[in-house]
């Protein structure tokens, strides 16, 4: 049976700003990091955006031996018991912990029906099927109308793929904007060549690259994307329905409650009376930093940033604050045509809940300040010009 000080159950970017934050104070503990995935740990907002633009996929690694890090691969956790502080392997093989940490991200949400064709995008090993596959051209159907179907069809759209976008909405981004910002990025979308197809669902994959939509109609393509939400990868911890859509909840020191040595960070941490985790890179970033350094022994009061952007075609999106735009009210709007910038504030119950803009750029300052004056405040007249004051046009 093997033993180690920690174990990291995870190889992404949370998990390694947890071993590197641990090791700037404990250069002793033996660390041991499990992950699901064949290749070394890494940063995941470039499989959809900056390695269609030529980055090289070598400068997306991390290197878990930089930090005395025991690193193993393609290696799945089928049981923890808590209460021996044991895992359980898919080979079998048993783990023994001091210390454990969660930081196993999401993992897509599925459609009925499947096809060859179909690739669920959450890994190195799915850009480079999604590249492979269209190396000489072709055609794509990105499904779903977020943060990660816009990117991916902004991407392979610039690399000369025929790409139709299906939104359940009618414009992309309705999540993070107000409806007349996001249709001015449908309208730039389409512009870009991507066909937008609107107000519809997916409701099937059939072999073939044939999706099935919910008007009756079908699509054809040589790769079909479904983006159609993610949920925590949590099923070697619990098979309840609530923690397998909303996350591990965990206190301020990033522990899970209930559990005195395991602690969860990232994208499957549910932190104090959030519905759902926090799911953006700001935050596994952050969070993997402050459950480092209390596993080593500090004591980080943990608290959730907000913040997220997304990058599309010669655009960006930044935000700050939680819940779904669609369902809230816009207080406070303004788009520049010319400078194609706009700005929106978004209300539930005349309380500000999400500030988002296009084509601005905050630093973390800026964001927590927005954030701290904004986010849970009274609907105010003058909130839109504070906003103005303070951003910067994104480069």
């Amino acid at each position: 049976m093997i033993f180690h000080d920690l174990v990291v159950i995870g190889g992404g970017m949370a998990a390694m700003a947890a071993v590197k934050s641990f090791r700037s104070r404990d250069t002793v503990s033996t660390i041991m990091m499990l992950s699901d995935q064949s290749d070394m740990p890494v940063r995941k907002p470039p499989l959809s955006k900056q390695l269609w633009k030529g980055m090289a996929v070598s400068d997306c690694f991390y290197n878990p031996a930089r930090f005395g890090v025991e690193y193993h691969p393609a290696t799945r956790v089928t049981e923890a018991d808590f209460d021996r502080h044991l895992l359980t392997l898919s080979s079998g093989e048993k783990v023994r912990y001091e210390q454990l940490l969660i930081a196993t991200g999401l993992q897509p949400r599925r459609l009925p029906g499947d096809c060859a064709e179909a690739v669920y995008f959450n890994s190195l090993a799915d850009f480079r099927r999604v590249r492979q596959k269209l190396a000489a051209g072709g055609s794509a159907v990105v499904i779903g109308g977020g943060l990660l179907g816009v990117e991916l069809a902004s991407s392979l759209s610039a690399n000369g793929i025929r790409v139709k976008l299906v939104i359940s909405s009618e414009a992309p981004l309705t999540g993070y904007l107000s409806e007349p910002l996001a249709v001015r990025i449908r309208a730039r979308l389409q512009a870009a060549g991507i066909e937008c197809i609107t107000g519809r669902r997916a409701i099937r994959l059939e072999p073939g690259g044939r999706v099935q939509l919910s008007d009756g109609k079908q699509l054809d393509a040589d790769v079909v994307i479904p983006v159609i939400g993610q949920q925590p990868s949590v099923d070697f911890v619990s098979h309840d329905p609530e923690v397998s859509r909303h996350g591990l909840a965990v206190d301020a020191r990033l522990r899970i409650k209930g559990l005195e040595d395991v602690f969860a960070c990232g994208d499957v941490a549910r932190f104090g009376v959030q519905a759902s985790s926090f799911r953006h890179e700001e935050n596994a970033l952050r969070s993997g930093a402050a459950a480092g350094r209390n596993l080593a022994g500090d004591d980080v009061q943990f608290k959730p940033s907000s913040f997220l952007y997304s990058e599309f075609l010669d655009m960006r999106l930044e935000s700050i604050g939680v819940g779904n735009a669609a369902e809230m009210k816009a207080i406070g709007e303004d788009w520049s045509d010319s400078k194609e910038q706009g700005i929106c504030i978004l209300t539930e119950d005349d309380l500000v809940r999400r500030v988002s803009m296009v084509n601005y750029r905050m630093d973390s300052e800026t964001a927590e300040m927005l954030s701290s004056r904004l986010i849970g405040r009274s609907a105010e007249a003058d909130q839109l010009q504070i906003v103005r004051t303070v951003l910067k046009p994104a480069a």
